[in-house]
């Protein structure tokens, strides 16, 4: 046995070798596979909400008088008798411009009455009783608003060129007033305004 193992020493460790050659590469063709490396992207951080501006709440005035022009103008809440001059074009050549108070706040509905120089009436701005407690100058005698001429009623306060004019085509389009309230049926006299004249005016 010896013998033969002396002889066949090189041929065993030849063989031993390539076993191990062989079974190491059995091993690593059998090794599991690694796992892939996964790189992680963060999320972009979702952008804020938008700001929400809450819309601002308009209110109608009507302006009439020694203006640029005379209509209905509709501004935002909380705006100043300035504003609504400046929406009307701005005071007319003839305005009697130290009669009105630019800084008197607005209300919904109400008229702002610029006085051209010389004009009876005194500037009316129509805003809430506790803010203005302005007395108009009464005529001598009641208005009769079926007979009145353009400058007895342009005399009444609040009632310019423009809505006096209103008032005698509306009594000759429609027919006369039954009674002083009647004449709120003409556009640009709501009740604020029909409260300042209806002591003022009488149909007949």
């Amino acid at each position: 046995m010896r013998d033969w193992l002396a002889r066949n020493y090189g041929h065993l460790v030849v063989i031993l070798v390539n076993l191990i050659v062989i079974s190491a590469t059995i091993l690593w063709l059998r090794r599991p596979p690694a796992g892939g490396i996964e790189i992680l992207v963060p999320s972009p951080a979702p952008p804020p909400p938008p700001t929400l501006v809450p819309t601002p709440a308009l209110i109608a005035v009507y302006v009439s008088g020694a203006v640029a022009e005379s209509d209905v103008y509709v501004l935002p809440e909380g705006s100043r008798v300035k504003q609504a001059v400046d929406a009307a074009g701005g005071f007319a050549a003839d305005a009697a411009r130290e009669r009105v108070n630019l800084a008197a706040p607005l209300a919904d509905g109400s008229q702002i009455h610029v006085p051209r120089i010389g004009e009876m009436a005194p500037p009316v701005a129509d805003v809430p009783p506790a803010l203005s407690r302005a007395q108009p100058a009464v005529p001598a005698g009641r208005v009769n608003i079926n007979t009145a001429t353009l400058a007895e009623l342009e005399a009444l306060p609040g009632i310019g060129a423009i809505l006096a004019q209103r008032i005698i085509d509306d009594r000759t389009d429609r027919g006369p007033f039954r009674s002083p309230d009647d004449i709120k049926r003409v556009r640009g006299i709501g009740d604020a305004l029909y409260e300042q004249i209806q002591e003022l005016i009488t149909v007949r």
